[in-house]
């Protein structure tokens, strides 16, 4: 509810202190739905999808195999490693292809080859597939997701020094992972706020459009003598402003009890010359009087003269 206290994790509140907070993906706010998918549709961010692919395709793919078969590694290993790599390769092509599936299977699909070849004693270039994760998930995935895949890559360093890596294998790792996520959030935080920056840029050139429209048809309206400009000046700021197909204004006839057409833009000159019989006017200034009319349907609701009927008929009405 408004104004309600906030309770987040230690972490997720420790990171809000320092401007994080907004770069949760999805659970975010639906304010934040457009920036959002502004952001997955941005440059830097297709940028960024390209050379992740090129890392994979031309570096640490070759690498980790490569090092498979060094002098020093058993031969188990020259089995193993290729078994991995053909688990990591194909969800990272998943990944980069734009394929939409849970972070948290490339987190596992990645992590969980690199816990079994750390298991058997490989510690070597496989763990550059850590070093990919961490940052790509931090800016691609949610705050859960990047912080998930920073601890299982971290945990998987220090399953390294449980089977003999030293202390300081484990220290250089993690603190790369720990700037690479960083890098992540903040690169991620700067492409969303980008994007929201250029929303509200269109929403503030919108206001500025619809206002400009209302300042012209106040300009007409006091400008005019004739009340058939007057109704040309409201059915043109409303063209301008709502953008719709068909707009008219209607004027009650005292010596007929008739509405009849004041003013129009995109009926024909047979509908204009239409108007709506007294009974049925005087039931659709009983319901103008209550202010601004919407009407949803045009074929079933109550409200709407028999004689306007789809598919000229409108769909909203207000009193003026």
């Amino acid at each position: 509810m408004p104004g309600a206290a906030r309770h987040l994790p230690p972490l997720l509140a420790f990171l809000s202190v320092f401007g994080f907070e907004k770069v949760e993906g999805p659970g975010a706010a639906d304010a934040q739905g457009s920036a959002l998918a502004a952001f997955a549709a941005s440059e830097t961010f297709r940028w960024l999808r390209r050379w992740a692919g090129v890392a994979v395709v031309a570096l640490v793919t070759p690498l980790t195999v490569l090092a498979a078969y060094g002098d020093e590694m058993p031969a188990f290993h020259r089995v193993a490693v290729p078994i991995a790599v053909a688990v990591i390769v194909p969800a990272w092509v998943l990944e980069l292809s734009g394929v939409r599936w849970p972070k948290l299977a490339l987190v596992a699909a990645t992590v969980l080859p690199n816990v079994w070849l750390t298991l058997i004693g490989h510690v070597h270039t496989n763990y550059l597939w850590l070093l990919l994760l961490v940052p790509w998930v931090a800016f691609a995935g949610s705050l859960a997701e990047g912080v998930l895949a920073l601890t299982a890559s971290t945990a998987s360093i220090a399953l390294a020094v449980a089977v003999g890596a030293p202390w300081s294998f484990w220290f250089t790792w993690a603190v790369g992972f720990l700037l690479a996520w960083f890098m992540g959030l903040v690169l991620r935080r700067q492409v969303v706020l980008v994007a929201e920056l250029r929303l509200l840029r269109g929403e503030t050139e919108r206001r500025r459009v619809e206002v400009e429209a209302l300042y012209r048809a106040d300009e007409q309206i006091y400008r005019s003598l004739q009340l058939d400009e007057v109704l040309q000046a409201l059915v043109d700021v409303a063209s301008d402003l709502l953008r719709p197909d068909k707009v008219s204004v209607g004027l009650w006839d005292a010596e007929t009890d008739r509405i009849v057409v004041g003013a129009a833009r995109g009926f024909s000159s047979t509908t204009v010359a239409e108007s709506v019989p007294p009974e049925e006017a005087h039931l659709l200034r009983e319901h103008l009087s209550r202010g601004v009319a919407t009407i949803e349907d045009v074929q079933t609701d109550a409200r709407l003269p028999a004689s306007t009927s789809p598919p000229t008929a409108a769909r909203g009405f207000a009193p003026v």
